[in-house]
């Protein structure tokens, strides 16, 4: 076999220059450094570095889901244990593993590829101007091409994984013969609160009434698009590759910890199914009496009662699944917050106003009782810095590894 010609010396040192590394580090130049001048510094620096040659589209891709591998084996194992247990328990097609997947094709193929590279167009546009041809290359390089579909394609994989949570989360009152511990849960949250239910009291503070409809909105529309957009950040960043695998580790934690094992240990239904599941409908009947005084398309009450009417046909469907105690709702705000105030102190205490809010809305709401909330961010807390000292720790072993081998 005959050697490899080595490219000449200029060309290898235009590859160094134009790697997306090098291009980045140029933007972030704050100095009164020339294009020229940078040139000239690169290639200085260039002799005996280590050279990155261009690899193709599909190997970049390749490596990119390659690195992705643990979560997807977490996830396909976790589609298979729901499918097993639907299969024995239920009637309900394979095909319900689906169901998210068809709903948001054209949110992640679509929307939020076209949402993220307008976003980053825009930034070029308005930020920069001398170094703008700079930012183009590393908005459109390999890497980030390819790290964007490769998280299209792990969110492929995530959507089935809601397909499989919703399966199991709709089966738990089967396996624990009905809701169990919802006149528990009342009564140790009035306790808590002073011998009162925490929902009047928040439905007694000034113009309550009034702002039904701006909490419903955020409970459900603005929640939901700040968790989907850090998880596709997260998923589709070259940013995110430093927390990439411990986010997912979390994130997977508090829907299956959270949302299925323990609310499989203590299932109860909530405030808002209270009467159907224990016959006192007298306890919780000012609150939702108050809620269903909104009938607009975001109504808390009527995705309630279409809950309800999916748990007595039995069906998994989009949504589907009641289970009060512990709030994922709530968990995985607190978990996002958790990331951003590692991150930044400042965004961080803006974050858990937010989860603060989201807590007193699920009580204002009738989705949870309080106490639903205060263990899920409690969960939450620990289990991230349970998560973040064991990364430390892999981290390190690693580091000790490859200087080990280099040595050698």
């Amino acid at each position: 076999m005959l050697p490899r010609k080595e490219p000449p010396k200029f060309w290898l040192r235009a590859v160094i220059l134009l790697h997306p590394q090098r291009v980045q580090d140029f933007i972030n130049c704050q100095s009164s450094l020339s294009a020229g001048n940078f040139v000239k510094k690169v290639l200085h620096q260039s002799r005996g570095a280590k050279v990155f040659l261009p690899k193709s589209v599909a190997s970049v891709i390749w490596d990119a889901v390659r690195k992705d591998a643990p979560v997807h084996v977490a996830i396909w194992i976790y589609c298979l244990i729901s499918l097993a247990i639907t299969l024995s328990l239920s009637n309900e097609s394979p095909a319900s593993l689906l169901v998210y997947v068809q709903q948001r094709m054209g949110t992640l193929f679509l929307f939020m590829p076209c949402l993220v590279l307008a976003g980053d167009m825009i930034l070029v546009v308005t930020r920069y101007n001398q170094k703008r041809w700079l930012a183009y290359r590393v908005v459109f390089s390999l890497r980030r091409i390819g790290r964007l579909l490769a998280g299209m394609i792990l969110l492929l994989s995530v959507s089935l994984f809601f397909g499989a949570f919703t399966s199991i989360k709709t089966l738990l009152p089967t396996l624990t013969h009905g809701f169990l511990y919802d006149r528990q849960l009342a009564d140790l949250d009035r306790w808590l609160h002073g011998g009162v239910h925490p929902w009047s009291l928040l439905w007694s503070i000034p113009y309550a009434r009034q702002i039904l409809p701006v909490v419903q909105f955020n409970y459900g529309i603005v929640w939901y698009a700040i968790c989907f957009g850090a998880l596709f950040f997260v998923a589709t960043s070259p940013k995110a590759d430093g927390i990439r695998v411990r986010y997912f580790a979390s994130y997977f934690f508090t829907w299956i910890f959270l949302g299925n094992i323990v609310a499989g240990i203590w299932i109860s239904a909530g405030p808002a199914f209270y009467g159907f599941v224990t016959q006192d409908h007298a306890c919780f009947e000012t609150l939702l009496a108050a809620l269903a005084t909104d009938t607009s398309s975001i109504s808390a009450r009527l995705f309630q009662e279409y809950l309800w009417s999916l748990h007595e046909s039995g069906l998994a469907a989009f949504g589907s699944g009641i289970s009060a105690f512990p709030s994922v709702h709530v968990g995985l705000i607190v978990m996002n917050s958790l990331y951003l105030w590692d991150y930044s102190r400042r965004l961080g205490t803006i974050a858990f106003a937010y989860c603060a809010l989201i807590l007193a809305s699920s009580v204002y709401l009738g989705w949870h009782y309080a106490l639903d909330g205060y263990v899920s961010a409690l969960v939450v807390i620990v289990a991230h810095q349970a998560f973040k000292f064991r990364w430390r720790g892999l981290v390190a072993q690693r580091q000790q590894w490859q200087g080990s081998e280099s040595v050698f």
